[in-house]
């Protein structure tokens, strides 16, 4: 694929090479005063609510698709009547009905057309989400530690083997157009330092609604943004754009100051990163699988 293929997209936060990485997204109201974020993994309480650091020997899209979307009321001491944060609590015995782990019962729930779970207001998991899950249980439900780093650097994932990839939008970037819309999901900044008359490129990245997507599928269709805060204080908020992409080029910004942070706003609800970052090339460490102790793809609130 040539370097157009990388322009304005796939920068993570900052500037130059790839340094750290993302570990893990923390959920939280951009306003403590006025919302309350039901997806909040952390529940206020530690990893996933349960009052510890531990790791919850789960896969990361395992994790990640509890803590968005079950978390609200399934964690300790939670609204639920039992909590859905280890990977013991999910191997568990269902209360409702003991011959199926509480798994198998999740998973009849979130399909389930009488008695859905999240319920309303609390936004419905799409098809490919559920997929994950059952994918998972169906290959015997195998331990992973989110987080974690193997061999190759990446975030274990189901059993330590790639994830399902999906493309949730159902559409893929096919033009040969220039500009901050091209190929999301891909590395720019990495394309754009090989190639000598390509822009600068500062940050940029693709923000997606589900952890293992696939590259050149589309994000989610704007309706969020980045908001980059460096090392000197300073503030710059990106749009996320028709693909899911969002970018900072030397063309309307100076440089950074590194290191970076930054978290993805929508509705009023945020998802932060957890550790500063010394470099801008988001999807080099925001791949399909995950790298660098990213868990996979920038995840939306």
């Amino acid at each position: 694929m040539s370097h157009i293929s990388h322009v304005l997209l796939g920068a993570a936060l900052g500037g130059a090479a790839v340094g750290a990485c993302y570990v893990g997204p923390i959920d939280r109201p951009s306003d403590t005063t006025s919302k309350t974020n039901p997806t909040d993994p952390q529940g206020g309480d530690g990893p996933g609510g349960s009052g510890g650091d531990a790791p919850s020997g789960l896969p990361c899209d395992i994790e990640e698709l509890f803590a968005k979307r079950c978390r609200a009321c399934h964690t300790a001491g939670g609204a639920a009547p039992m909590p859905l944060v280890t990977y013991d609590d999910l191997t568990a015995p269902s209360k409702a009905d003991p011959s199926k782990t509480n798994a198998v019962r999740s998973i009849e729930r979130l399909r389930s057309p009488t008695s859905p779970m999240p319920p309303e207001p609390l936004e419905r998991p799409s098809s490919a989400e559920i997929v994950v899950l059952e994918k998972w249980v169906g290959a015997g439900m195998p331990r992973g530690e989110c987080g974690a780093t193997g061999d190759g650097g990446g975030a274990t994932g189901s059993g330590g083997g790639d994830a399902p990839v999906v493309c949730t939008s159902d559409t893929f970037w096919t033009s040969n157009r220039r500009g901050p819309t091209m190929q999301p999901g891909r590395a720019c900044i990495t394309c754009h330092e090989s190639e000598e008359d390509d822009p600068v490129v500062w940050v940029g990245g693709t923000v997606y609604p589900t952890l293992h997507e696939q590259d050149g599928c589309y994000g989610i269709a704007g309706g969020a943004s980045v908001v980059i805060t460096d090392a000197a204080g300073r503030v710059v908020t990106l749009p996320v754009g028709a693909t899911g992409n969002f970018s900072l080029s030397a063309e309307r910004s100076a440089p950074l100051t590194m290191p970076i942070r930054a978290k993805v706003v929508r509705n009023g609800v945020e998802r932060a990163m957890n550790t500063p970052q010394m470099s801008g090339n988001c999807n080099a460490c925001h791949t399909e699988q995950g790298a660098n102790g990213a868990p996979g793809r920038i995840l939306v609130p």
